[in-house]
């Protein structure tokens, strides 16, 4: 995967070969989407070259005294990858329904606040970043100096241990029977590989499962591993994303944050302005359900032109249960958000340029995660895993760990035991 986990681990493993004075090893990162990112990723169309959505993570916080040492690095390379996130950007909605009058009451709260409502600090603590120039510019840029291989459009279906050579065979294809090479570390960057979510998605058994059924003599620290991962539960989130121009773009450009985090309608749970196109009198938005809509309305599939459907052959989904999640999260929009922020029709499916198209991000956000950072580790097979699965709950400091955070924490430890197992080995591959 070359999401955040996997796009830190090349850039870190990277950093660690120049300072140790030797080469760095080959890289090569498959990804199943059409570029870096993840759940970081920005959507962008060949139809408007300037716009680009933030679907995913709209800014992340940090807190972890590695993370925010790689976070400075990040900011002092060129172009800079990530850059900070004001908390004037965020605000909080709460709405209730009123047993008096059955209307709706919306109160933010930022330093910046739209007049009738309450002005006050936001709770965000700590240091809050956001990819740049998109969101998806924090794994662009750290793949990009890491002179890592890409292989996008590209679904590992197979991993095997050989043994005898002591390195990893890949497959892909529709039966995992195309060769994508061999490689003296694995880095699985994702938990779905190793779950029993992938069967539902992709159908077959998880290929780091069989993996570890095909071993000649069984790893108890691998078996134990996949066992914690098999019990993860995700939340998943439905995005919903439009573009606007003219008199609407103008309209919610004007508004004072970025982030607008609902809490209190049973369908939407996060508004994310997007500005990038604002030069060009273009302007997104994006829709996040809450958890609990997107498990009720798993029919819906992952949504027109995403890399579960296009490349993994995940189920397209029923249409008429699409349609349904777009009016109900747009009607949601209509209830919290009109007409205190925007008029109505500057909200509406007629009045956008672009969408709505929904995606569904089905292995979001674990509940909790599943494994230590040492027990994401197995030497004897070389093997590593990262992502937001892998990791601790709160740092030293004793804050949480935000999903990212735990994404590039995880990067970083894995790249440090895969040099400790490459021995910066000549012609190493990984």
């Amino acid at each position: 995967g070359a999401g955040v986990a996997g796009s830190t681990f090349a850039f870190e493993l990277s950093r660690r070969a120049r300072a140790a004075g030797v080469p760095a090893p080959r890289v090569e990162l498959f990804e199943m989407g059409r570029a870096p990112g993840g759940r970081a990723s920005t959507r962008r169309t060949r139809e408007f070259p300037t716009f680009a959505a933030d679907h995913g993570a709209p800014f992340f916080h940090a807190s972890d005294l590695n993370v925010l040492a790689l976070l400075q690095r990040l900011q002092q390379i060129s172009p800079p990858a990530v850059e900070p996130f004001h908390r004037a950007e965020i605000v909080d909605v709460r709405a209730t329904r009123s047993t008096a009058t059955t209307t709706w009451v919306t109160t933010s709260r930022s330093a910046k606040c739209k007049e009738g409502s309450s002005a006050q600090a936001n709770d965000v603590s700590g240091s809050s970043f956001v990819g740049r120039p998109t969101m998806a510019g924090l794994c662009e840029q750290m793949v990009k100096s890491s002179g890592a291989t890409t292989r996008f459009q590209t679904v590992v279906r197979r991993v095997e241990w050989q043994a005898n050579e002591c390195v990893w065979e890949l497959g892909g294809g529709d039966s995992g029977l195309e060769p994508l090479g061999a490689f003296d570390v694995l880095c699985v960057a994702s938990a779905t590989p190793a779950h029993t979510r992938w069967s539902s998605v992709f159908g077959g058994e998880p290929p780091v499962v069989r993996a570890a059924e095909l071993l000649k003599t069984p790893n108890p620290a691998l078996e134990e591993a996949l066992r914690k991962i098999s019990a993860v539960k995700a939340k998943p989130v439905l995005a919903l994303v439009l573009a606007f121009d003219g008199a609407a773009a103008s309209a919610w450009n004007a508004l004072p944050w970025t982030v607008a985090e609902v809490h209190g309608d049973d369908v939407l749970g996060r508004v994310i302005i997007g500005r990038h196109g604002a030069a060009q009198g273009l302007i997104s938005l994006v829709l996040h359900s809450t958890h609990e809509f997107a498990m009720h309305h798993a029919s819906a599939g992952y949504g027109r032109g995403s890399a579960a459907e296009r490349i993994g052959g995940a189920s397209k989904g029923c249409s008429d249960a699409r349609e349904q999640v777009e009016q109900s999260l747009l009607e949601s929009l209509a209830r919290v958000g009109v007409p205190a922020w925007v008029r109505a029709e500057h909200a509406s499916r007629d009045s956008a340029v672009y969408g709505p198209l929904m995606h569904r991000w089905g292995g979001a956000l674990p509940e909790r995660p599943a494994l230590t950072h040492s027990a994401a580790v197995i030497p004897a097979l070389k093997l590593v895993f990262a992502g937001d699965y892998v990791g601790e709950e709160v740092s030293a400091k004793g804050e949480e760990l935000s999903f990212v955070e735990r994404a590039l924490s995880s990067g970083l430890h894995a790249a440090g035991s895969a040099s400790e197992m490459l021995r910066w080995q000549k012609n190493s591959a990984l």
